[in-house]
């Protein structure tokens, strides 16, 4: 790898959640300054930057939640996931295995924008509420943009377009008709219009000449979403000529996902027993503390009663057991 593809894939771990470690890209940066761009015809210039940084943390953890849709359905299709990166183009998880079936890739695909109903279900009835009485006050107006903003992801991504979530659930919908391969260079044909529109049209509104949607300065990030997406329907062609989709011939990808499935799963399984044992010490302790601070308090243990002597022999037990 060059070092200038090295320096753009650059990214550092941000917080761990759900065992899965978050990333984030130094592309990110790009977000607040486009944001602000946009605010700046209607708020002051520092104004505008604080509230696109505002922006650039609510448009993240909401990438996050749609990513970690994916990744909880994916566990449940059983691939594990351990890596997620926020980058300026959005978030990618980083499954450790493609969908074994049709119905799996669907699933997983269709989990992600789900996600945003739930953004929705909260902000338009705070939108509702708040509306009479903060109408006129800049953060009601950004409040009720970000929930514009939720149907607005909801349906970019469910754009049957490769390889964003729409595109997809439609190789796997395909695939259910037709061989998986077949159904992957006609999404890949799909995609290739879709993101070259993408691409027209952010160059269009950056250079200014034309703006049907209202993109404006954000035609830049446009733009690239459709040049990245043309590289992926590539990739994805490449794919559908040289391999099985959904290992169809790979019995073996199928047992290795089983099997480190029952792994984690017993690693789980180790994981709660020895947390309980640790809280029934840490319980046991505490006992034994209080009973000891008894017995100074009523001046020795023959003052103690018959049920606290019995629950100071059972933790001091249990405490010499290690159980």
């Amino acid at each position: 790898m060059s070092d200038a593809a090295r320096l753009l894939n650059t990214s550092w771990r941000l917080f761990r959640a759900f065992r899965v470690d978050v990333r984030v890209s130094w592309s990110v940066i790009v977000w607040p300054l486009f944001l602000a761009w946009g605010f700046k015809d209607w708020l002051p210039g520092l104004e505008a930057l604080a509230w696109g940084c505002g922006w650039t943390i609510a448009i993240f953890a909401t990438t996050w939640t749609h990513e970690m849709g994916h990744i909880f359905m994916g566990r449940r299709c059983g691939i594990e996931t351990d890596t997620m990166t926020l980058r300026a183009l959005g978030g990618l998880a980083h499954l450790q295995a493609p969908a074994q079936t049709p119905h799996d890739e669907m699933k997983i695909a269709l989990a992600g924008p789900a996600t945003h109903l739930l953004w929705m279900a909260v902000l338009y009835p705070a939108v509702w509420l708040l509306g009479d009485a903060h109408r006129g006050d800049v953060w009601f107006w950004m409040l009720r943009g970000f929930a514009g903003m939720q149907l607005s992801m909801m349906i970019f991504n469910l754009l049957p377009i490769w390889p964003l979530d729409g595109g997809r659930t439609l190789r796997g919908a395909l695939s259910l008709r037709i061989n998986a391969n077949l159904a992957s260079l006609r999404t890949s044909t799909v995609g290739f219009v879709g993101n070259g529109l993408f691409l027209v049209f952010g160059l269009l509104a950056l250079l200014k000449l034309a703006d049907p949607f209202g993109y404006g300065p954000y035609g830049f990030l446009l733009a690239m979403i459709g040049l990245e997406g043309i590289q992926a329907c590539v990739r994805l062609r490449m794919e559908a000529r040289h391999s099985d989709i959904y290992g169809e011939n790979d019995p073996f990808a199928r047992t290795l996902l089983a099997s480190q499935q029952a792994v984690r799963e017993m690693e789980e399984d180790e994981r709660k027993a020895r947390h309980a044992v640790r809280d029934r010490r840490a319980e046991a302790q505490a006992t034994v503390d209080r009973i000891l601070d008894r017995i100074n308090e009523v001046g020795g243990m023959d003052k103690l009663t018959s049920a606290e002597r019995k629950e100071l022999d059972r933790a001091s037990r249990e405490l010499r057991e290690g159980r």
